[in-house]
């Protein structure tokens, strides 16, 4: 993964730390490689079930493109998208999705097609990256399940 897109996704991670939530963060890349959207998950502030960090990237994404079709851009994330999120990648018609660690807990399948149109699943952090980004999940897990 582009350094410029791991080191925003760490700090967007570090702000989900900062506010107890799990550090998962989201960018949204458009055709010519800018970052168009960024969100970091917020469920615990927030208090709502769809505080991802992918659904609300999306949402940031569909106010400032003003459109709710992101056909030709990217997410990147630093944890492979969650069952929900990964659905709200489909509707977003978003071509790819590009994340740093596994989600053991709850993983989807490597592509998949949505009206015969396939999105491109890939685990894109070097292991480096996944070491530093472990470190974040783990911090936040050994200190909220003790």
């Amino acid at each position: 993964m582009e350094n410029e897109y791991f080191n925003e996704l760490m700090v967007l991670a570090d702000l989900a730390l900062s506010s107890d939530d799990i550090p998962a963060s989201a960018i949204i890349i458009d055709q010519n490689q800018n970052i168009i959207a960024k969100s970091y998950n917020n469920r615990m502030k927030t208090k709502t079930i769809c505080g991802h960090a992918e659904i609300n990237a999306i949402n940031d994404a569909f106010q400032i493109k003003t459109t709710n079709n992101l056909k030709g851009c990217k997410i990147y994330t630093s944890l492979e998208p969650c069952d929900m999120c990964f659905g709200a990648i489909r509707q977003a018609r978003i071509d790819e999705i590009c994340y740093v660690i596994d989600n053991n807990k709850n993983t989807v399948t490597k592509s998949f097609a949505l009206n015969s149109r396939e999105v491109i699943l890939k685990k894109a952090g070097t292991r480096e990256q996944e070491k530093i980004y472990q470190t974040k999940l783990r911090t936040f897990f050994d200190d909220n399940l003790r």
